[in-house]
């Protein structure tokens, strides 16, 4: 699936939803599945030299028996967690709402190689490492980013796919600029699955499709596995999702950028259709989210406002709080 019509799909936003990227991306510490395979591998070499300086200087020879064993796999050390899955009746194409229109000058594209793709974003993907079979497929766009005469990065975003010989694949979409906001927050209950300390909503849609969003390094994630099975798609969310604290109940603060109301005419009767605000976070790990109000929530707030955001979990989708999750919504004094 190309990386514009995942956003299309999954992280959609309307032109009201459309929130500036301000997160300087940093490159991922290192905790990821390829800083511990370096250790590993270190660690191999300094016990290879001790062994090597006891065999001389004790002019014995080691024995099998006191080799130290060979290093697992990488996909050996990762433990799956069970999926909490929220199920939507749509499947990814019809589900994620409007996708805002960018203008995308053809003059501003600059073409790169998927590595230089993940230099830029500071992001490692070790996929074929956790999911042993799984191969890198190309891609249906030209990876690349857009950038303005200056040296402004505008747009830069890009699917990375990956394919099973039995025919299971698995998306990853990384977007840092601009950070969508998705459209979706739907009124369902929501569960949560803990991946590494991070309470992650992960929705299931139609025969085989899986997928969640989640923010990390900068980066918006869209991880989309299709004919996977729940244990692969969650052994990969388990490899990809760097450690957190995001399980229980937060309570953020900050300032309403945005406020917006909608109304719809019925019968020639004005009644009220929905109301959303975005925040811009005060020393939180997120940059800004966004969170649906009601009528009477609404008419509490105004642009320049501090509120308070008390909520289970972290954003479901893209820079979302879905209703279900938010416990309260508090003007600050």
């Amino acid at each position: 699936m190309k990386s514009m019509t995942l956003l299309r799909a999954l992280g959609g936003a309307e032109d009201r939803y459309l929130l500036e990227c301000r997160a300087e991306v940093r490159r991922r510490p290192g905790r990821g599945l390829g800083a511990l395979a370096a250790l590993a591998a270190c660690g191999c070499l300094a016990a290879g030299l001790y062994l090597g300086w006891g065999y001389w200087s004790a002019g014995q020879e080691l024995g099998v028996e006191d080799l130290p064993p060979s290093q697992p796999p990488v996909s050996a050390a990762v433990t799956a967690p069970e999926l909490a899955l929220n199920p939507l009746s749509a499947g990814p194409e019809e589900s994620g709402g409007v996708y805002a229109l960018y203008n995308l000058s053809p003059e501003d594209f600059v073409p790169m190689t998927e590595e230089e793709l993940l230099d830029l974003f500071g992001a490692e993907l070790p996929v074929e490492e956790l999911l042993p079979g799984f191969t890198a497929q190309p891609g249906e766009e030209t990876p690349g980013i857009y950038r303005r005469e200056g040296g402004e990065v505008y747009f830069a975003v890009h699917t990375f796919s990956f394919a099973s010989p039995e025919g299971g694949t698995l998306s990853v979409t990384l977007a840092q600029a601009p950070q969508m906001v998705s459209s979706l927050s739907g009124g369902q209950t929501l569960a949560f699955t803990e991946v590494n300390g991070r309470a992650l909503a992960v929705f299931s849609q139609g025969e085989g499709t899986l997928w969640t969003q989640f923010y990390q390094g900068g980066l918006c994630w869209t991880l989309l596995g299709e004919n996977l099975g729940e244990e692969t798609f969650a052994r990969a969310l388990a490899g990809l999702v760097e450690e957190g604290n995001t399980a229980g109940t937060h309570t953020w603060r900050g300032t309403v950028s945005t406020l917006g109301v909608s109304y719809v005419q019925e019968g020639g009767v004005e009644t009220f259709d929905h109301a959303y605000m975005t925040v811009e976070l005060e020393g939180a790990p997120w940059p800004h989210v966004m969170v649906d109000l009601t009528e009477e929530e609404a008419a509490a707030f105004a642009r320049g406002d501090g509120v308070s955001l008390t909520f289970a979990g972290e954003p479901a989708t893209s820079f979302r709080l879905w209703a279900d999750q938010v416990e309260a919504v508090t003007p600050l004094t």
